[in-house]
């Protein structure tokens, strides 16, 4: 049996599904909710999309702890949205900001 190291897999989830989909100037990303050693986490943790880009979120609640609802958030572009488990979620925004956002 193989080991992919988490960093590793969480790499090539954000190389998979960074890819645009649909419209020029769309992007389709997944963010997954996860517990990994102890902490709730969206992996993968980065994403890049570019200024003016109407960018769709799909959101996974997969930890199987309580409580069973887990928040993403990015303020600068106002989404916010409880995620409950095994209940995905879709948000969509238009980047209409270049910088980093947390």
């Amino acid at each position: 049996m193989r080991i992919i190291s988490f960093g590793a897999l969480a790499a090539l989830l954000a190389l998979a599904l960074s890819v645009p989909v649909g419209a020029q100037g769309e992007r389709e990303l997944s963010a997954v909710n996860i517990n990994y050693e102890g902490n709730n986490v969206w992996t993968p943790g980065t994403y890049v999309v570019k200024k003016g880009e109407k960018v769709r979120f799909k959101l996974f609640n997969r930890v199987k702890t309580d409580p069973n609802v887990h928040g993403f958030a990015i303020d600068e572009f106002n989404v916010k949205v409880d995620v409950y488990r095994d209940k995905p979620e879709t948000v969509e925004f238009v980047a209409d900001k270049a910088g980093i956002f947390r």
